[in-house]
């Protein structure tokens, strides 16, 4: 099974294991089935082949977190408030346009941006975290200042735990409508 699989297993059996709905668990790699008590959860995963290999169990929360304050900043009109959500060389990649690379750029990308665009929605549909790195993708929609109707976009963000936060090092995003002819 391979690792995302396995962070996956892992995660679905310790949340099952805390409400008591499960008594026979896996980690998903060659370790046996074992019976685990309820109390002994804690015990378990932390000695758990999972946490050997640099699997981390908690945070998902924090990752949907990126996606709460990039709706807040962004809806704030905040272009210092969204840069300072990236790493220093990070990687925006706007459709039809060339990558932003850097903080400074990124910040001075949506400076001009925010003037055009109006307000943002933001669902975080799946995030996963694998040691230091975690991915999210999702939805978003967009409500033009002009009020024209709102434009529906899917995204991919690529994150690094920075000393307790995550910040995004990669953002790719493209729309779900079909491009003019």
């Amino acid at each position: 099974m391979g690792n995302g699989a396995a962070l996956h297993v892992s995660t679905r059996a310790h949340r099952r294991l805390y409400r008591g709905e499960a008594k026979l668990v896996s980690c998903g790699m060659d370790e046996p089935q074992r019976r685990i008590k309820r109390g002994e959860i804690h015990l378990f995963f932390q000695r758990s082949c999972c946490w050997a290999r640099g699997f981390i169990l908690a945070g998902r929360g924090s990752i949907d977190q990126v996606a709460v304050k990039l709706a807040s900043a962004f809806n704030a009109t905040d272009a210092v408030k969204l840069a300072s959500l990236y790493t220093e060389t990070a990687t925006l990649m706007p459709p039809n346009e060339g990558a932003v690379k850097g903080r400074i750029a990124i910040q001075a990308w949506f400076q001009a941006a925010l003037g055009r665009l109006g307000e943002i929605q933001i669902v975080p549909v799946r995030s996963s975290i694998l040691e230091g790195e975690a991915f999210q993708v999702g939805n978003f929609k967009i409500t033009p200042k002009d009020g024209s109707s709102p434009r529906a976009f899917k995204y991919v963000l690529i994150l690094n735990r920075v000393e307790a936060q995550w910040q995004i090092a990669y953002d790719i995003w493209n729309s779900d409508q079909p491009t003019s002819t």
